[in-house]
């Protein structure tokens, strides 16, 4: 039987990006993960860190500016968690759109998006239980183009058990494990995951 069988289609997503994370986190030790530098490193090499948003946000970064510059190309696949998220990026992910790249955005649709014809967002659902394996505990950035370059990060947010209650959505609170890669082999697995979730929540 299958192990994921018991879950539904789309929490599949979740788990499947989640083996992915665990499988990169095996090559290493917990005492061997270190706060990523900026990736630099030769195609086909990876990279796995446990860092804050700050660190998630550099390395978004170097991403996006790479997409920039190689055109139509490209597909383009980004989770924000929550669309409110995307305001602080907007002029950055309007210099993509106007590279004519289509930018799949996923997130809780907790706020609105800008109209652009390629602009996809990818609308998550809230978690309803605890537990609940859900791509709104995921950050990933991929940039997708076997023929050149691909380049990927993806995260698992951590549990934050000293987190007060009813505190603010701040980045001191949230810290994410996970990896980056230009290994063609893993991107091409998290392209097949996202576009398979992208397929069947249009269903």
């Amino acid at each position: 039987m299958d192990k994921l069988e018991k879950y539904s289609q789309l929490e599949r997503a979740a788990l499947q990006l989640d083996a992915l994370i665990q499988a990169e986190a095996d090559k290493l030790s917990a005492g061997d993960r270190p706060e990523p530098e900026l990736p630099t490193a030769s195609p086909g090499s990876d990279v796995f860190f446990t860092t804050s948003v700050l660190g998630m946000n550099a390395i978004s970064h170097v991403i996006e500016d790479q997409a920039m510059t190689m055109g139509q190309a490209v597909r383009f696949y980004a989770s924000f968690q929550k669309f409110s998220r995307v305001q602080p990026q907007q002029a950055r992910y309007r210099q993509l759109l106007a590279a004519h790249i289509p930018v799949y955005l996923f997130g809780i649709a907790d706020a609105p998006l800008w109209e652009d014809p390629c602009l996809k967002p990818v609308t998550l659902s809230s978690p309803t239980r605890p537990g609940q394996p859900s791509l709104t505990h995921n950050w990933f950035v991929v940039l997708n183009n076997p023929q050149f370059v691909s380049m990927a990060l993806v995260g698992r947010e951590l549990p934050n058990s000293t987190k007060p209650l009813h505190a603010p959505d701040k980045l001191l609170y949230r810290n994410f494990e996970g990896f980056w890669t230009y290994d063609k082999a893993v991107i091409g697995q998290v392209v097949e995951i996202l576009d398979d979730y992208i397929k069947r929540r249009n269903v």
